[in-house]
C-alpha cells in the first residue's frame, strides 16, 4: 500500500508547491520552510501509518487512518497561509517604520556586528574543540559544557540565523561579482561550515540555507514580475539542492551501513519516522477517546505559555506529549538530556483540544502566520536592519512553534511584548499613512 500512497502524496505535494509558485509567487519564499515541514510531515505520517517500528516510542505502529486525519487537519493552514499572505502583500497592508540615528548607518553597524559574531563563534569552536572532529564532545549541551567563550551559544542561536538572512539580502541587492556579492556569499558559506562542524545534518542546515534564499528568491520573483515575465521554476538550484541532499543522505547511509544489516531500511525509517510519530501516537489516543476537548488543559497551556515554561517541561506542550506517547522512563531520560521529540502545533493542540478545535485552530494559525510574514516582507524590502531583526525573530518563532507546538515559544511575556511592539508600530504607521 505504501508503494501507492507515497507516490500519490509526492504528486499532491508537487501540485501544491506549483500552486503556491504560480498563484502566490510573492508569498512563495516565506512558505518554503513551512512547505518542507508539511511535506516531510505528510510523508512521515503515511510511512508510520503503514506499520513500522517507532524507536522513540519503543513500539510498532499500525494502520489507524492517522495519515488522512493529519492531512485534513493541516489542510486549512496549508491553504490559508500562502493565499492570505499573497493578498496582504499585493494590498501593501503594512508600511515600514525606519529607526534612524543622525549621521550613523545602523545597517552597516549591524552587518559588522554580525560578521564579528560569526567569527567569534567559529573561533570558539576552534578553541573549545570542534565537535565533528572530537567524538567525546557531545553536540547536545555543547555550549553549556565545552564552550570557552562567553555568550557564544547566544550569538549562535540568535545572531547567526539573522546573519544568514542579512547575507542573502545583501547578496540579492549587490552587483554581480562585486565586493558585497562575494563577502555575503563567503559569510553564508562560513555559517554552513559552522553548522556542519556542529553535526547538524538536517535541521540546522536546511533552515539556515532557507534564511539565505528568502531574499534571493524574492528578488528573482519581483524582478520577473517587474519585467512582466513569468518567473520560471529555478530547476538549476533545485538540482543543486537535491545533489547536496543526496550527499548528506549518502553520509547518513554510510553511517547506518556500519551499524545495521539493512542500512537502507534503517535510514528510511529514521527519515520518515522522526517527523510525525508523535502525531500518530496522540491521534491514536484521541481516536480511542482517551484525549478530548479539555478546557482546563487549554487554560493551563496558555498560562504556562505566558509564564514561559521550558520546552523540556514534562507537564506542558511537547514535553507532556512525550509522556503520553512513550514510556515515562524513556521520556524522562530524553527530557533530562535536553532532547525533544519532533512534533507540531497540530499534535500538541490535538492532545488537549480534540479534532474540531484543532481543525479550526489550523485556520487561525494560517491567518496569523500570514500576518507576521506580511510585516516581515515589508521590512525585508526596506533598509531598517533593527526592525528587520525583530520581524525575523517573530517569523522564526512562528516557524518553531509550527514544528514544535509548545505555546511558550510564542506566548511568553517577552514574545507578547514583541508582538505588541511590531503590530503596534505597524498600526500607527497605517494611521499616519491614512
Amino acid at each position: 500500500m505504501v508503494a501507492i500512497t507515497i507516490p500519490l502524496a509526492i504528486l499532491g505535494l508537487i501540485i501544491y508547491s506549483y500552486w503556491i509558485w504560480n498563484k502566490c509567487s510573492l508569498a512563495f519564499p516565506f512558505t518554503i520552510i513551512f512547505l518542507i515541514e508539511i511535506a516531510w510531515g505528510t510523508l512521515s505520517i503515511i510511512w508510520i501509518d503503514s506499520g513500522i517500528y517507532i524507536t522513540e516510542q519503543l513500539r510498532d505502529s499500525y494502520t489507524t487512518g492517522a495519515a488522512l486525519r493529519y492531512i485534513l487537519l493541516m489542510l486549512p493552514f496549508a491553504l490559508v497561509f500562502p493565499h492570505t499572505l499573497e493578498k496582504k502583500i499585493l494590498k501593501k497592508s503594512y508600511k515600514t517604520v525606519k529607526l534612524e540615528i543622525p549621521g550613523v548607518s545602523l545597517e552597516n553597524i549591524i552587518w559588522r556586528i554580525c560578521l564579528i559574531s560569526v567569527a567569534y563563534v567559529f573561533l570558539d569552536l576552534m578553541v573549545s574543540g570542534i565537535p565533528l572532529l572530537n567524538s567525546s564532545v557531545k553536540k547536545i549541551g555543547y555550549y553549556a559544557k565545552f564552550s570557552k567563550f562567553p555568550l557564544a551559544g547566544t550569538l549562535h542561536n540568535l545572531i547567526m540565523p539573522f546573519t544568514m538572512l542579512l547575507a542573502g539580502t545583501r547578496f540579492a541587492r549587490s552587483e554581480r561579482k562585486s565586493k558585497d556579492y562575494y563577502e555575503s556569499f563567503a559569510v553564508a558559506v562560513m555559517i554552513i561550515v559552522i553548522q556542519v562542524l556542529m553535526d547538524n545534518k538536517f535541521y540546522g542546515l536546511y533552515d539556515y540555507a532557507i534564511w539565505f534564499s528568502i531574499p534571493v528568491i524574492g528578488a528573482y520573483i519581483k524582478r520577473k514580475i517587474a519585467e512582466k515575465r513569468v518567473a520560471k521554476i529555478p530547476f538549476k538550484y533545485i538540482i543543486i539542492t537535491l545533489m547536496i541532499l543526496g550527499i548528506l543522505l549518502g553520509i547518513c547511509y554510510k553511517q547506518y551501513a556500519r551499524l545495521n544489516t539493512d542500512p537502507f531500511a534503517a535510514l528510511l525509517n529514521r527519515i520518515f519516522s522522526l517527523q510525525s510519530h508523535t502525531f500518530w501516537g496522540i491521534d491514536l489516543l484521541a481516536h480511542e477517546g482517551k484525549l478530548t476537548f479539555n478546557i482546563d488543559w487549554i487554560c493551563k497551556e496558555i498560562l504556562a505559555g505566558i509564564s514561559g515554561v521550558s520546552s523540556t517541561n514534562a507537564d506542558y506542550g511537547i514535553g507532556r506529549v512525550m509522556y503520553l506517547v512513550t514510556k515515562s522512563t524513556y521520556a524522562y531520560d530524553m527530557l533530562r538530556s535536553g532532547v525533544l521529540f519532533a512534533g507540531s502545533f497540530l499534535t500538541v493542540s490535538l492532545s488537549y483540544a480534540g479534532y474540531i478545535f484543532t481543525f479550526i485552530y489550523s485556520f487561525i494559525m494560517g491567518y496569523f502566520v500570514a500576518s507576521v510574514c506580511a510585516i516581515f516582507y515589508t521590512y525585508l524590502n526596506g533598509k531598517d536592519s533593527v526592525m528587520l531583526f525583530l520581524c525575523f525573530v517573530l517569523y522564526r518563532r512562528m516557524y518553531e512553534y509550527f514544528r514544535v507546538g509548545s505555546l511558550s515559544i510564542i506566548m511568553s511575556w517577552k514574545m507578547i511584548i514583541l508582538f505588541v511592539l511590531i503590530f503596534g508600530v505597524t498600526k500607527v504607521s497605517l494611521k499616519n499613512r491614512a
